[in-house]
């Protein structure tokens, strides 16, 4: 079986692996549904991971072999790394595609107006004040792909924008990208706040992925694609920053997002990317400063969450 697909077998001894803690998070009936399936959960993800391993091939760093990517309802917005005697095994969460193209689609609506010329393509333009939605349809939608996550509600078909599905894949790679840092760099796996060099593996790991990011998009392709691709890491961090305030509580595997947000800027400034970040500041900013108004939303909406790591004092 080629790297980059995922196997039965080592997706089973991925949920044999699983503590007592992560099973009751995850749910019984969850798992008995993998393991109806015969271990195969479904992998949206290959495409994404085609373009990681490509850019790494034009750096020449080789990926280990056995490395396999997928997708499994860890409930866990970060993802999850397994290894075992036949290689390494990442998943990211099964709600976690749905989340980010509602909240990427959201977003870029909410700033953008589009129209079609003659031929039919699509002409997006900066939306007058009068034109914007309305912050409270924005806020409400929002909360809703939130609440929506976190309840597991099953996934909808909503209608995406181009600029929105483009910030979405790069949030994507972001999220797979750190763990391919992690995995590159050889860093072993700790628990979190296991040593004191915790914050050092975060931020290297975080680090190659911003790398991968400005790799992966071709320098002469126009400004916007590339202020998207480098947006897509702040949406992300954004998005869980959110996800930790509605449901009151962290994942307790990574350092908080709005410190990661800070040292990711400066990670792009020192590479010289300081002007692609027009999207990350002018959109993904613009997020977090509506920031209470979303989780008030949501919480009227009577979520109930059960605690999985620690409170956050906010």
């Amino acid at each position: 079986m080629p790297d980059g697909t995922l196997s039965g077998p080592a997706v089973r001894a991925y949920v044999e692996a699983l503590s007592a803690e992560e099973r009751a998070r995850i749910g019984e009936d969850v798992l008995a549904a993998v393991r109806a399936d015969g271990y195969e959960p479904a992998n949206p993800f290959d495409a994404v991971d085609a373009g990681i391993r490509r850019t790494l091939a034009v750096s020449r760093v080789d990926v280990p072999a056995g490395t396999r990517i997928g997708e499994f309802p860890h409930r866990g917005l970060h993802a999850r790394a397994h290894t075992g005697p036949d290689g390494t095994l990442i998943l990211l969460d099964t709600g976690l595609r749905p989340l980010l193209d509602r909240m990427a689609g959201t977003l870029v609506a909410s700033q953008l107006t589009t129209s079609r010329d003659d031929q039919g393509a699509a002409r997006y333009q900066a939306a007058l004040l009068q034109q914007r939605q309305q912050r409270a349809d924005a806020d409400s939608a929002f909360a809703a792909a939130v609440t929506g996550y976190l309840r597991r509600e099953p996934a909808t078909a909503d209608p995406q924008n181009t600029f929105g599905f483009f910030m979405a894949r790069s949030a994507e790679r972001f999220v797979l990208g750190h763990e391919y840092g992690h995995l590159l760099a050889g860093h072993r796996h700790v628990p979190p706040g296991g040593d004191a060099d915790d914050a050092r593996r975060e931020y290297e790991a975080d680090e190659l992925a911003a790398m991968l990011i400005l790799r992966g998009v071709d320098d002469a392709a126009e400004f916007r694609w590339r202020a998207l691709a480098v947006a897509g890491p702040f949406l992300f961090l954004a998005v869980e920053q959110l996800v930790n305030r509605v449901r009151g509580t962290t994942d307790g595997t990574h350092p908080p997002p709005a410190e990661r947000t800070v040292l990711l800027r400066r990670i792009f400034e020192q590479a010289g990317a300081r002007g692609l970040l027009h999207f990350a500041e002018a959109w993904v900013s613009s997020l977090l400063l509506r920031e209470s108004s979303i989780v008030a939303r949501a919480r009227e909406s009577g979520l109930q969450v059960r605690p999985e790591q620690g409170e956050i004092g906010r």
